[in-house]
């Protein structure tokens, strides 16, 4: 062999590589960031310290012996603590991954679990507690919500535009700002409960957009800022919140419980509860008179409660509304409601963090006898902790 002959193989070699030729690289797995701390046996819970930079929304799966086990969401904290139903032993192994909309990593690198203390007894019976994959909701939420509304092919009672004939439907749309509170409290059950009982209410204050003058610059009320700018700018909307409590033209209100049955797709990106409800609510208008509209109905449908999604929900149900015109000798009980809610969260951490939601409420009447109606609602929620910063 001459001299130079080894550095032009190299490059030979080196242009192939560049002109595409094939090479043995490959995919490289993607490995979970979180952990899971060392366990003893005897343990009823397991503890992940989780990763930093996860995407939001981002749910650890747990796997035993390489069974699939239970799932939390990340939130904000730094620690998740996962309750076991019967000790683990020595020598189990446990394993995790990380699961979100847009990042699913392979399984992580099995954790064996230590031999217990000399003496140690069980930390736990089997029966002492229950596995509550899924749902991490608090047992008590509230926050606000300011947006808008917009209220089309219905009787202008409806959003308080005019009071006239409330049989009467209309052809257009009406848009007023909207605010109000949100509240769920769970009376029974625990977050290891399929069945679990929640009393809901929610208020909703609205203003015509036709008393609102958002064209003098220096004059020109909170409500008048898009959603786009209260997402730069949140402190705007607890401003918004309080105008619209302040110039209200219309108010409604409404408690529900709501009893949840069972709990669908556990363990899957989107678990939901199925659940039967009761809503009583009232609508009043700041008009000639000072009498409430009642509107109640009874029914069934699916809340997303864990995840990116959670709170949003579809739900079906059958009542009276009393705003709509019932003509003489037909009962007012033959309202058909359909009301479906989307969520996702905007900016911040944790669960804390506002969240954009648009909502479609129809009340109808199947028998075609009177008003029917459809109305929008859009905007951001926003834990009521933060209106008083």
């Amino acid at each position: 062999m001459r001299f130079g002959e080894p550095r032009v193989l190299q490059l030979i070699a080196l242009a192939g590589v560049l002109a595409g030729w094939p090479t043995h690289a490959t995919a490289q797995p993607i490995v979970p960031v979180s952990t899971i701390q060392p366990a003893k046996g005897g343990a009823c819970s397991v503890t992940v310290t989780v990763g930093t930079g996860l995407p939001a929304g981002t749910e650890i799966d747990l796997a035993l012996n390489g069974l699939w086990l239970a799932r939390q969401d990340v939130g904000s904290r730094p620690q998740i603590v996962f309750a076991l139903i019967a000790p683990v032993q020595h020598l189990d192994r446990l394993q995790l991954r990380e699961v979100s909309v847009t990042r699913i990593t392979d399984w992580g690198a099995e954790v064996e679990v230590q031999a217990a203390d000399a003496g140690a007894a069980p930390q736990c019976t089997p029966r002492a507690q229950r596995p509550a994959p899924d749902d991490q909701r608090s047992g008590l939420w509230a926050s606000f919500y300011v947006g808008s509304a917009v209220d089309t092919f219905a009787p202008e009672v409806v959003g308080g535009y005019q009071y006239a004939n409330p049989g009467a439907g209309g052809t257009s749309a009406f848009e007023r700002a909207i605010g109000g509170v949100d509240f769920e409290f769970r009376t029974i059950g625990s977050a290891a409960s399929d069945r679990q009982l929640w009393i809901i209410g929610e208020t909703l204050y609205g203003t015509r957009s036709g008393d609102i003058d958002c064209t003098t610059p220096e004059k020109r009320p909170a409500v008048c800022t898009s959603i786009q700018d209260t997402i730069k700018n949140p402190v705007t909307a607890s401003n918004q919140f309080l105008y619209a409590l302040e110039h209200a033209t219309s108010f409604e209100a409404y408690i529900a419980p709501r009893l949840e049955l069972l709990t669908l797709q556990r363990g899957s990106l989107f678990p939901a509860k199925l659940y039967v409800v009761a809503r009583m609510g009232i609508l009043m208008l700041n008009e000639e008179t000072h009498d409430a509209f009642e509107a109640f109905h009874v029914g069934g449908g699916l809340l997303s409660h864990s995840g990116a999604f959670s709170g949003s929900y579809i739900e079906v149900g059958y009542g009276k509304s009393e705003m709509f015109f019932t003509p003489k000798g037909y009962t007012p009980w033959r309202r058909l409601k359909l009301d479906a809610l989307f969520s996702v969260p905007t900016f911040g951490k944790g669960e804390k963090r506002p969240r954009l939601f648009l909502q479609l409420y129809s009340d109808f009447d199947p028998h075609n006898v009177t008003a029917d109606s459809i109305q929008t609602f859009f905007g951001l929620d926003i834990s009521l902790s933060e209106l008083f910063k």
